[in-house]
């Protein structure tokens, strides 16, 4: 099925260069302008061992969030470091619905200030060299200034990022974090909220034209095929998007966002909440 579909998509990168190079070209006319940058985190990376190491192929500086104590993320992060791309760790947070397992290492309300940072210490201790963190569901606790103080203190120990992953529209995640002057930056897109190639191709589309509106976007996805198969597309043409694929850690050090900015692609309802 998937070779069945290659040609189509290779057709769709091609008519997403064509929608967009008018814009690229009349910009760069008339002032010359940097690429905007775009960063994408590949998340909830650890459980699959083989849509892990397909999603590590991918080319291009794509940051990648691993679940704690999952059985391949030690394994997938070394493979990610051998081929020079950035690791961070996708921190199971306390969501709003509770209906989908956190899994272990979570954060959760019902701790106390000393279990709280004793669980993010042993997850963050659990996978050596990451840059930073971003928040895995996380709707409910992400809203909860004292727990999200509990967790810039840690990081600010460590020199950590933050990004959030935006899962409820009422977070203050960014906002403590910058009181902490901790690095941080906002998911801007979810690329695959619907995992089929159509609705990625069109939420990369977004993606372009969001970076190109604010200067930088930052997007999050998952290691399913269809992800895998549309990066794999639409990469090796973001230059002439006007684009450029930058890590994490580089976009963060180059500007912190606002305290809030609203999302061009909604919180999850479901899923990812």
């Amino acid at each position: 099925m998937a070779s069945a579909n290659k040609p189509k998509q290779t057709v769709s990168g091609i008519l997403i260069v064509l929608a967009l190079l008018p814009q690229v070209a009349e910009a760069d006319n008339r002032h010359q302008r940097p690429l905007a940058t775009i960063s994408i985190i590949i998340d909830d990376m650890g459980n699959a061992l083989h849509d892990g190491r397909r999603a590590i192929a991918l080319p291009g500086q794509i940051t990648y969030s691993f679940l704690p104590h999952t059985p391949y993320s030690r394994e997938l992060a070394q493979l990610a470091r051998r081929n020079h791309k950035e690791i961070m760790l996708h921190v199971p947070m306390q969501s709003i619905d509770g209906e989908h397992p956190l899994g272990h290492g979570a954060l959760t309300l019902d701790m106390n200030e000393q279990e709280f940072k004793r669980a993010l210490q042993e997850d963050l201790d659990a996978l050596p060299h990451i840059v930073g963190i971003n928040n895995h569901m996380g709707s409910l606790l992400t809203q909860r200034s004292g727990q999200m103080n509990w967790v810039m203190q840690v990081l600010g120990q460590r020199r950590l990022l933050f990004v959030d992953s935006r899962t409820s529209p009422l977070s203050v995640a960014a906002q403590i974090a910058g009181e902490h002057n901790i690095p941080r930056l906002g998911r801007d897109i979810f690329l695959d909220n619907k995992p089929t190639l159509e609705a990625i191709t069109d939420q990369f589309y977004t993606l372009v034209k969001t970076a190109r509106a604010k200067g930088r976007a930052v997007a999050i996805g998952h290691p399913h095929p269809a992800t895998i198969e549309a990066l794999r597309y639409y990469l090796p043409v973001i230059d002439a998007l006007g684009v450029e694929l930058i890590n994490v850690s580089a976009m963060a050090e180059s500007r912190s966002t606002p305290v809030w900015q609203m999302s061009s692609s909604p919180s999850p309802k479901a899923a990812k909440n």
